[in-house]
């Protein structure tokens, strides 16, 4: 296992926990940075800007716009409420194929302590014990939110691999979530605080300073990956990536309608003399069998001499 998983490379987390050193740990992932606020200040911060939402022992009163973590949530969650505490978990199934779960040994996947979740929404349940869910995934208008019965921090990378390759699948799972969103061509990129200094590389190479004041960028008109740069931090947000035309306005692809009155004429002519060709089989068919044994019997009689009865 490699120290840091590829995808989850760039990737701005604001973590909201009352227990910031287990949360700290992730930053011994390379491209994953995090900022860490008390649960008493996630209303009046600053949430532009960041790829993933770590909620360890809180919640939000509502669901937020940005993707999110939920670590053992209390009561007042939004997506789940959590069972009665269970000590020497063990799994019993999970999904698969599924990105939060590849490369793990369930056998070895061993939490120390869970509450199981009672899902209080339509999702997807991908780790499960026999008292009930432990991984319960939702995805809402583009964004996707987590919630876990059991906490996977601190990071401790080879010290507990089951539990460190689980927390590298989620870092992907949550980035990749964050570059299919808003993709189009043309859609603004949100900036939040800016500095003195920041800057925004687009797709062609071109360096683009950025206003202080400034809210969203809007000259996405490129298709490509954009590299936002605030001082050691790069930010990075695709416009469009699967097609270089799809919702470029300024190079629509023409539409082709091909002409198909030959071939459905063609086609209602045959289901108009079908019921005929139909009869003319029978007929011959008809013919054939009243012909056949006539001719066999006067061959008989012209080998033979006799006369030969047919039953």
């Amino acid at each position: 296992m490699t120290d840091g998983a590829p995808a989850s490379r760039n990737l701005h987390i604001l973590a909201i926990t009352p227990r910031p050193q287990s949360v700290n740990s992730l930053k011994s992932i390379p491209g994953v940075s995090v900022d860490v606020i008390n649960p008493a200040a996630y209303e009046k911060s600053e949430r532009t800007g960041y790829g993933l939402e770590i909620f360890h022992f809180a919640a939000p009163g509502a669901l937020p716009e940005n993707p999110a973590l939920f670590i053992l949530p209390p009561e007042s969650s939004p997506l789940v409420d959590l069972g009665a505490p269970i000590s020497n978990v063990q799994i019993s199934s999970w999904r698969e194929p599924h990105a939060l779960t590849r490369y793990i040994n369930f056998s070895l996947f061993r939490p120390t302590y869970a509450r199981p979740l009672k899902p209080q929404t339509a999702g997807d349940v991908i780790i499960e014990t026999p008292g009930g869910a432990l991984a319960f995934a939702v995805e809402r208008q583009g964004a996707r939110y987590l919630a876990l019965g059991f906490d996977p921090l601190p990071y401790l990378g080879r010290e507990n691999l089951p539990m460190s390759i689980f927390t590298l699948n989620f870092l992907d799972w949550f980035f990749e979530s964050g570059v299919s969103r808003g993709q189009a061509t043309g859609e603004p990129i949100p900036l939040g605080a800016l500095q003195p200094g920041d800057f925004l590389i687009a797709p062609a190479g071109n360096k683009v300073a950025l206003k202080p004041g400034s809210v969203n960028f809007l000259e996405t008109f490129q298709q490509g990956i954009y590299q936002r740069q605030r001082g050691r931090e790069i930010d990075v947000y695709a416009r469009n990536l699967a097609d270089t035309n799809e919702s470029d306005l300024r190079t629509p692809s023409p539409i082709e309608l091909h002409d198909t009155s030959k071939s459905s004429g063609s086609a209602s002519t045959l289901f108009t003399f079908w019921p005929y060709l139909l009869l003319a089989s029978l007929l011959l068919f008809f013919i054939e069998w009243f012909i056949n044994p006539r001719m066999s019997s006067s061959n008989l009689r012209r080998f033979s001499g006799r006369p030969v009865s047919i039953r």
